[in-house]
């Protein structure tokens, strides 16, 4: 059986290695750390074809931890291709474009995990 394909959109903080391992047994996962990292152009052009080509994104912004530019870009590419967008903000403000454009809106990493254990993304996407 395949399992849908995650991209992880964020900082570069350990939150994507507590998902991996929390989530792996469900889940694929496009990891953007594993991108090309030796020039900018090649970051963003395999951020945003990984953002646009996976079938469900999750956007984690870490508490303490302010919102990338990029992660909007991919965000807006994942939302423009129609993929399934989940928000995990721990912020002290919620962004209420990104609420508005999201699929799920949560309040924590852990949340995000619990709710993709729960969920059957199979049948969300089909």
């Amino acid at each position: 059986m395949e399992k849908k394909k995650i991209y992880l959109a964020g900082s570069f903080l350990n939150f994507r290695d507590k998902i991996i391992s929390e989530l792996g047994y469900k889940y694929e996962f496009a990891d953007p750390r594993k991108n090309r990292q030796h020039s900018i152009a090649t970051l963003v052009v395999d951020d945003m074809g990984k953002a646009k080509e996976c079938p469900i994104m999750l956007a984690c912004f870490p508490k303490g931890n302010s919102r990338g530019t990029m992660t909007y870009a991919e965000i807006g590419g994942s939302r423009a291709k129609g993929n399934y967008i989940i928000i995990a903000d721990e912020t002290d403000k919620r962004d209420e474009f990104l609420d508005s454009i999201s699929d799920s809106k949560l309040n924590s990493i852990d949340d995000a995990i619990n709710f993709l254990k729960k969920k059957n993304m199979k049948t969300i996407l089909s």
